[in-house]
């Protein structure tokens, strides 16, 4: 496993929750990499700079797409860096303080159909024939 690069390290914790894990780790204050919880049973370590943020970023570089024209939901901590960078980001509303501070706005829960109430509300959705506001640019 060690002989390829790898692209996260997967950290768990026999007695401590993720989040407490997670104040452990960051009160090291140790360079070099990222850390973060997605809300699943353990905590995800990236390359320092490596974040959703990141990647949508060079995703929206590669396709053209605007930063003001990315749309982005979020309702865990690894998710917030990528909501401040989007133009546009929405937490949902079971998500903790700390995600809903970092976006523009809060819509529904999850199990209450948040992301389909923000994007029923986009002013483009029913104005072009197939939907042209959710098309991705051909290469």
């Amino acid at each position: 496993m060690l002989a390829a690069p790898s692209l996260k390290f997967i950290v768990r914790h026999p007695t401590l929750s993720p989040l407490e894990l997670l104040e452990q780790v960051q009160a090291l204050k140790l360079p070099g990499f990222a850390v973060t919880h997605s809300g699943a049973p353990f905590l995800e370590v990236l390359a320092a700079g490596v974040s959703k943020a990141w990647g949508l970023e060079r995703l929206c570089a590669h396709l053209g797409v605007a930063r003001g024209d990315v749309l982005a939901f979020g309702d865990e901590r690894n998710d917030t860096e990528m909501l401040a960078w989007a133009g546009r980001g929405v937490a949902m509303g079971n998500a903790g303080p700390d995600v809903q501070a970092s976006a523009d706005e809060v819509t529904l829960s999850n199990d209450r159909d948040g992301v389909a109430a923000v994007i029923e509300r986009l002013p483009d959705l029913h104005a072009a024939p197939g939907n042209a506001a959710l098309s991705v640019p051909s290469e």
